[in-house]
């Protein structure tokens, strides 16, 4: 998935029992300011299969996510990814995190964040997974 794509996910997007995720919206931020976009063409639209794994860690962090704006008085707006007021994450604070926990690792920056999906669906590829 893209940056915006993850940053645009709401909970309506996920389905538990089918275990996948669908995408229908991207955040992206223009000078500064976060917008909502549809994706590209209809091809961006598009729903993706999520393993047991992803689905529990997703189910967990619905659970803590209400709890903690419960815990605040925060009114859900129903984005999965939300920053300590509830409100969407902004785009370019995940790049800056990506670069900050690399840092930290002490690993060099020498691949951009939109190009480890590219890797990973090399990995894929490599491992014979043949649908991601």
């Amino acid at each position: 998935m893209r940056r915006n794509e993850i940053l645009g996910l709401r909970w309506q997007d996920f389905d538990k029992k089918a275990a996948t995720v669908s995408i229908n919206r991207g955040l992206v931020a223009i000078d500064y300011e976060v917008h909502e976009i549809r994706g590209k063409t209809p091809r961006s639209r598009r729903r993706i299969d999520l393993d047991a794994a992803t689905v529990g860690v997703l189910v967990a962090w619905r659970e803590w996510q209400r709890a903690e704006q419960r815990a605040v008085g925060i009114e859900s707006a129903g984005w999965i990814f939300t920053d300590g007021r509830g409100q969407p994450i902004h785009p370019h604070a995940i790049l800056q995190a990506f670069e900050r926990i690399a840092r930290r690792a002490g690993v060099p920056v020498v691949i951009r964040l939109h190009e480890l999906r590219h890797t990973h669906r090399t990995l894929l590829i490599a491992a014979g997974v043949s649908r991601w």
